[in-house]
């Protein structure tokens, strides 16, 4: 089994699509872990709702590819609109941002902003406290220092938003995650 991190993010219907999009991945996956549910600022197009945005941690024998198919086809069976802008608005997106310890620039593992970017690496970090990257071997919880650079909650454009323990998970994504 490998231990798989995947970022969730939603900007429409936030809380119903991460909660629909939890319940799908419990189908598919063992559920091991998620971080809170952290508010934050879109990047790249402006004027959108804030996303909600959570990274989970599940346990799997599928291959990267397998895992891309299965959130894609989650992705559009949720109704995920892949016509507008690339950093558009959206109901649901699922990421694959580390592969358990895999470093691979053709599969895109780990996910080429989980150095960049807070919505991914302050949930990350969160869940995997002690936990480095990969690619770069600098602690998660550093790269989250970095990136908020002195700033903090909305003005580095991020806030904790609640518990996933606080969302109205349905039955499969309840008894997985708790």
């Amino acid at each position: 089994m490998t231990l798989v991190v995947l970022d969730l993010g939603s900007n429409i219907d936030r809380e119903e699509s991460l909660v629909g999009a939890l319940e799908r991945l419990s189908e598919y996956f063992k559920l091991s872990r998620a971080s809170s549910v952290y508010r934050t600022t879109p990047v790249g197009t402006a004027n959108q709702p804030d996303f909600f945005n959570i990274s989970l941690e599940v346990e799997t024998d599928k291959s990267i590819d397998e895992i891309r198919d299965v959130a894609r086809k989650i992705e559009d069976e949720m109704g995920r609109d892949r016509t507008g802008p690339k950093y558009g608005p959206r109901n649901i997106d699922i990421d694959i941002v580390l592969y358990g310890d895999t470093v691979s620039d053709e599969k895109k593992v780990p996910h080429p902003q989980s150095t960049q970017e807070l919505f991914v690496v302050a949930p990350v970090a969160e869940l995997l406290p002690s936990g480095t990257h990969p690619q770069t071997g600098q602690a998660w919880k550093d790269l989250r220092g970095e990136l908020m650079n002195g700033r903090s909650g909305k003005d580095a454009g991020i806030v904790r938003q609640c518990g996933v323990s606080e969302l109205p998970l349905g039955p499969k994504a309840k008894q997985a995650l708790s």
